[in-house]
C-alpha cells in the first residue's frame, strides 16, 4: 500500500510518512489505561453521534442537542 501523496490534516509530503507494521496475526497492543471501561452507549437521535459513558451526556458535543435526545444503545463499550 502507498501512503498518501500529502496528509490531509496537516499537509506533509509522502516523504514525512513512516510505514507502521503489525504483528502476524493484526494485534495492536495498547496501554491497559487506554481500554474503555464505560458501560454505556448513547446515540444522540440528531445527528447520531455515539457517547461511550455511563450516563448520557448533558449536551451533544456535536451538534448541541440536549440530553434527552441520547438514547442508550443495546450492549454495552467492553463487548
Amino acid at each position: 500500500m502507498i501512503a498518501p501523496a500529502e496528509c490531509p490534516y496537516c499537509g506533509e509530503p509522502r516523504e514525512q510518512f513512516k510505514q507502521i507494521e503489525n504483528e502476524p496475526e493484526g494485534n495492536v497492543f495498547v496501554a491497559e489505561e487506554h481500554i474503555p471501561r464505560h458501560k454505556k452507549r448513547w446515540e444522540c437521535d440528531v445527528c447520531g453521534h455515539i457517547a461511550l459513558t455511563d450516563e448520557a451526556p448533558a449536551d451533544c458535543p456535536s451538534c448541541g442537542s440536549s440530553n434527552e435526545h441520547f438514547k442508550q444503545l443495546e450492549g454495552n463499550s467492553m463487548e
